[in-house]
């Protein structure tokens, strides 16, 4: 590899978000180390940047940062937000680049559910319920 390029590591290659439920957000993060010589830089030049390369993604997921700046040595994280709005299962693809390398993929997947809340009506506290009335003459 030229000494001009950029080295970085994925730890993760699939953000498994599991059973979500519909209209709440979740969020999960994904590491990019940086092991070359150089700095992952991402502003107008896009060194490093992520994007959703699946051509049908589900709605409500947002990808934070799409860009920035990681130091020789560091590593920085990838937050990846999902507020569902309908009942769905996905596996979206991510993409994410580093001049002088290859495109590599991260995948998202997950399920969206209804939310199930189950309170027995025994632990439900009533008191200091009050009834309002009107006096009459």
């Amino acid at each position: 590899m030229p000494s001009n390029e950029a080295k970085f590591k994925i730890p993760e290659k699939c953000v498994h978000f599991g059973s979500i439920p519909i209209n709440i957000t979740s969020k999960k993060s994904f590491a990019i180390i940086n092991e070359g010589i150089n700095h992952l830089f991402g502003q107008k030049n896009c060194f490093f940047f992520v994007k959703i390369t699946d051509s049908s993604p589900c709605a409500g997921v947002v990808v934070n940062p799409t860009n920035d700046l990681v130091s020789t040595g560091l590593q920085t994280s990838i937050t990846i937000e999902v507020t569902p709005i309908e009942l769905i299962k996905f596996d979206i693809k991510f993409g994410l680049r580093v001049l002088g390398e290859h495109e590599q993929e991260i995948y998202m997947t997950g399920e969206v559910i209804e939310p199930n809340l189950n309170i027995p009506e025994s632990e439900i506290n009533y008191g200091g319920v009050s009834i309002l009335m009107k006096a009459s003459k």
